[in-house]
């Protein structure tokens, strides 16, 4: 059963992808981040502000707390990460530095942060309060991940797509690899954090239950463009892709739910 793709966002370069609401999302682009309105015709762009007061700074990274008003970003030259909040200048602290910090995600607590780094076959698990290492997730050629919205488990991409327990730091799942995939193509957990969905291909993207990762359904992408990067809406029911070229594709998964209901499973 696939999706149906609702809309197209054109952008320069993608650094982030955040739903506020289910037909609100952002789109980060190094020092700015847009609101596009997802409609049933499409996306209408709502507004275009800065994300952080450092003017002349771009971010490769960029990832928002569940509220939208702090940040975590790391510099162009990978560098540094920087934690602030949005719109101010005050408070903007330096939390980690070294060698290509690659990928963030921050838990939904906002304590912990994951970050990748192309000279570490790990992601590392940070404490944002002091830029600490609490944890390293090995897995081959990963540099990305994911925290669930319950901040029960954490996905890492890399090679292979594995599943992990917070807490005890325990592998749950290992999703299997795919090789044609970029090492930076960040998964995505649904918003009740019983799906998961990541690139299974480069135009393939398959969802699994949480934390089992049993398959549930494969969405094939049109055209030749890579996936990039994942996210669901809150109700579920929308999926943004981003792909090369700066296209973020959004898919309908109204169908798959309705699908799934038939066949006495739980929707997403």
């Amino acid at each position: 059963h696939d999706g149906r793709l609702r809309a197209r966002i054109p952008a320069r370069r993608v650094t982030g992808l955040d739903f506020a609401s289910t037909n609100d999302l952002y789109v980060s682009e190094g020092a700015a981040f847009s609101r596009w309105e997802i409609r049933e015709a499409g996306a209408s762009l709502t507004t275009t502000e800065r994300a952080h007061p450092h003017a002349g700074e771009l971010f490769d990274e960029f990832a928002f707390t569940s509220d939208h008003q702090h940040w975590v970003g790391t510099t162009m030259d990978g560098t540094r990460l920087r934690v602030g909040r949005r719109g101010s200048a005050e408070g903007v602290r330096e939390i980690g530095q070294g060698l290509m910090h690659h990928t963030l995600c921050l838990s939904p607590d906002g304590e912990l942060a994951l970050t990748g780094r192309y000279d570490q076959p790990a992601v590392q698990v940070l404490r944002v309060a002091d830029g600490r290492r609490v944890f390293a997730l090995e897995n081959q050629g990963a540099i990305c991940g994911a925290f669930s919205p319950d901040g029960r488990w954490i996905a890492t991409a890399g090679r292979r797509t594995q599943l992990w327990r917070v807490g005890d730091w325990s592998l749950v799942a290992d999703l299997g690899g795919a090789p044609a995939v970029w090492p930076d193509q960040v998964p995505a957990f649904s918003t009740d954090g019983r799906w998961l969905a990541y690139c299974a291909g480069a135009q393939l993207v398959r969802l699994v239950t949480v934390p089992s990762g049993e398959p549930v359904a494969d969405l094939e992408l049109p055209g030749d463009d890579a996936v990039h990067g994942l996210i669901f809406n809150p109700a579920g029911d929308q999926l943004a892709v981003t792909r090369d070229h700066g296209v973020t594709a959004v898919w309908e998964l109204t169908a798959l739910n309705e699908a799934l209901a038939a066949a006495g499973l739980s929707g997403l």
